[in-house]
């Protein structure tokens, strides 16, 4: 963790430097699922969940880097007659998912499946809701995947993505520079890049909630003072209408 937060998604053997960055960045989720006590939940999460709606008998995919608390969450919600399928955008983390998985006795729901954003594994139309939790800001070719995330979405079906949004530029040469050690930061894009990206696969209801205070990630103290003011946080929602 001494040189950056996250690699470039695709671009290198793993997302992160470890998986204990990413056990850290996850540790608050578990007080969906567990009585333990542990760091309280992210402020934006309450409205993550209720613009996923989710309800019994769904369909649900989650696409991410993380050990499986969510998908857990999601599996008590959607029951026996449901199904959740956890897709790994890195298997650095995949055994620790398996783990919680299991430990929570949801196997015969949660499906846990290794993927990559050019094609995603599964049919067209098959999923009630498709979402990612600070995944999308890893990713260069964020249309790639959400275009992907759209095909696999049912007839008025939700996409909810929540991650770090960019409020204001940086330098070609700042992005050059220190993307590859901190894509999470440098490859932010704006709220309006995510509505064109929407849009542009036909979701219709678009929707966008910034959360001016919250912390995206914890900058490294190598660009601590460099990303003051850059960035923010949104969770950012459409429906698939017919014909998208």
């Amino acid at each position: 963790m001494d040189k950056g937060c996250c690699h470039p998604l695709g671009e290198a053997e793993s997302a992160f430097f470890s998986k204990e960055a990413v056990l850290k960045k996850y540790l608050p989720f578990k007080t969906l699922i567990e009585k333990e006590i542990s760091a309280g939940k992210p402020p934006y999460l309450d409205d993550f969940l209720r613009e996923a709606h989710i309800s019994s008998g769904q369909r649900v995919l989650e696409i991410g880097i993380n050990p499986g608390y969510l998908a857990v969450y999601f599996a008590k919600i959607v029951g026996d007659s449901g199904k959740v399928v956890l897709a790994e955008l890195d298997k650095i983390i995949i055994p620790d998912a398996e783990k919680n998985i299991k430990k929570h006795k949801v196997s015969d729901i949660v499906e846990l499946s290794e993927v990559r954003i050019e094609r995603l594994p599964f049919r067209a139309n098959y999923f009630d809701i498709v979402l990612s939790d600070r995944t999308t800001s890893l990713i260069k070719d964020k249309s790639t995947l959400i275009k992907e995330m759209v095909r696999v979405l049912k007839t008025e079906g939700k996409l909810v993505i929540a991650d770090c949004v960019l409020r204001r530029p940086f330098t070609r040469t700042q992005v050059e520079q220190f993307r590859q050690d901190f894509a999470c930061i440098f490859q932010a894009v704006t709220i309006g890049n995510y509505v064109d990206m929407f849009e542009s696969t036909g979701l219709q209801e678009i929707k966008a909630i910034l959360f001016m205070d919250e912390e995206c990630v914890r900058p490294h103290s190598k660009i601590k003072d460099m990303v003051q003011g850059h960035l923010g946080f949104a969770i950012i929602s459409g429906r698939k209408e017919k014909n998208s």
